[in-house]
């Protein structure tokens, strides 16, 4: 019988961090084996082609020329405007255009991509080819998010129009968690078919890194250590790290922390009287991240927005307990008061509450940890996403 043919569009392939890379590189690996699989990596530094990959890079001088044709679409309101997520967008328009005569070739029956950068904008769907599309991030979440501190509107409005536009194409979408779905599916979706499919654990990928935590010195070993991931995201609630940090070392003043992701420099000032109590690598791979946290005692994420978080899940796996605000799919992942806390949106003394529970008690902690291992693997793992994943290409390649 002959093999479903699957475009993959993501950022990089290997990823070279972020959750939505991330999630597409195990999502290949899942597959692949099911599968007839070709790669198209459009955020790529050099162009790259074999029979498994396509690697797509950009062409900076012509970006910048659109984006200036942009501002003067709207240069009454584009002062001050930086367009990050419309330059973003603009990035990936070069390589999507490029991969057509690959994708030609390669004749696929579906082709999956991120709602992320928006790659479906410029994309030329073959005839008889369906389009699937992640629902990872979603522009319109943040468009009227007024916690979202200098949120740029202008920038929000075009991505967000852009994302519509590109919506047309789409024939199906398939979404990590319920939250997206009971959010946008008569909006955004415009009540196209949707696939719930959570992300998913690689096992045997992620226990592999386990013995290099085991030997890796990075972190103190002597101490408890805590993981906030993402800290320098205002989506991931970086107006609370000082707060969280202050208050924890405050109770114990033995605690260690691990930040990953850039770290801006406003937050960078008011950490600074507590650089010995961190660790802040700033943007690093994947594997190197995930040794970091392996070597963590728990997690604590004061996000403001979120869909269904790989760093949770991740951490689930690695058997950290984790505190985190009731949004978005935080709890599909979470069990509240077995693998960690949930406590009420934007409640940070009920936040740092629950951390001293899990920092003071150990035996707590421990079961917790048990636990999230347990949880995760049984509901996050490979025969249960690839079942569901071959359920919905089924009912996808019929439509």
């Amino acid at each position: 019988m002959t093999k479903l043919k699957i475009a993959l569009y993501t950022q990089t392939f290997p990823p070279k961090g972020g959750g939505v890379s991330t999630s597409h590189y195990n999502i290949y690996n899942l597959l692949k084996d099911e599968y007839d699989i070709q790669v198209f990596a459009f955020n790529e530094t050099v162009n790259e082609f074999d029979e498994q990959i396509v690697k797509l890079a950009t062409i900076p001088l012509i970006n910048r020329f659109i984006l200036s044709l942009v501002k003067c679409r709207y240069k009454a309101k584009s002062k001050g405007s930086k367009l990050s997520n419309v330059k973003a967008i603009i990035s990936s328009f070069i390589p999507v255009l490029k991969s057509h005569k690959y994708l030609r070739r390669f004749k696929p029956d579906i082709i999956l991509l991120p709602d992320f950068n928006i790659p479906a904008y410029l994309l030329q769907k073959p005839k008889g080819t369906k389009l699937v599309c992640f629902a990872h991030h979603n522009y319109s979440r943040f468009k009227n998010h007024i916690l979202l501190e200098n949120s740029d509107w202008l920038d929000l409005d075009i991505a967000y129009s852009m994302e519509q536009s590109a919506m047309r194409k789409v024939d199906a979408i398939i979404s990590p968690s319920y939250y997206m779905i009971q959010r946008y599916e008569g909006s955004t979706y415009n009540n196209k078919p949707v696939f719930r499919i959570p992300n998913f654990m690689e096992k045997d990928n992620f226990k592999a890194l386990e013995s290099q935590a085991k030997t890796n010195t990075t972190l103190p070993r002597d101490r408890k250590i805590i993981y906030i991931p993402s800290a320098g995201s205002v989506v991931k609630g970086k107006r609370y790290i000082f707060e969280i940090v202050r208050r924890l070392l405050a109770h114990d003043n033995n605690l260690f922390f691990y930040l990953s992701g850039h770290l801006p420099d406003d937050l960078v000032y008011e950490l600074k009287e507590f650089k010995d109590h961190l660790y802040t690598p700033g943007h690093i791979n994947w594997e190197t991240n995930v040794i970091y946290m392996m070597q963590c005692d728990l997690g604590i994420t004061p996000n403001l927005e979120e869909n269904f978080s790989n760093a949770i899940l991740e951490g689930q796996a690695a058997g950290l307990p984790f505190v985190a605000f009731d949004t978005g799919g935080n709890k599909e992942i979470i069990l509240d008061k077995e693998t960690g806390f949930i406590v009420p949106y934007r409640d940070i003394e009920a936040l740092i509450e629950q951390s001293y529970n899990l920092i003071n008690n150990n035996q707590l902690r421990e079961n917790f940890a048990n636990r999230s291992k347990e949880a995760c693997y049984s509901r996050f793992n490979n025969t249960i996403i690839k079942a569901e994943y071959q359920k919905a290409f089924e009912q996808i390649a019929q439509m």
